[in-house]
């Protein structure tokens, strides 16, 4: 995740500098909750589905 991070900081700065606009990343934590949030909801999918599965009686715990 931190070099997907590094590597969107990079293109970011690469489009700043040919469209313009201001220097560096304004929230760094929005950039972070952007890149974390598709895991949560796989996180939680996974979650469902343990969950549905012990209800069908196809998973122990």
């Amino acid at each position: 995740m931190k070099r997907l991070k590094q590597q969107i900081i990079i293109l970011h700065e690469i489009l700043i500098k040919y469209s313009g606009g201001a220097n560096g990343v304004r929230d760094i934590g929005l950039l972070d909750s952007a890149l974390e949030t598709p895991l949560l909801l796989l996180k939680g999918f996974q979650i469902i589905l343990q969950f549905k599965a012990r209800q069908q009686g196809w998973l122990r715990g």
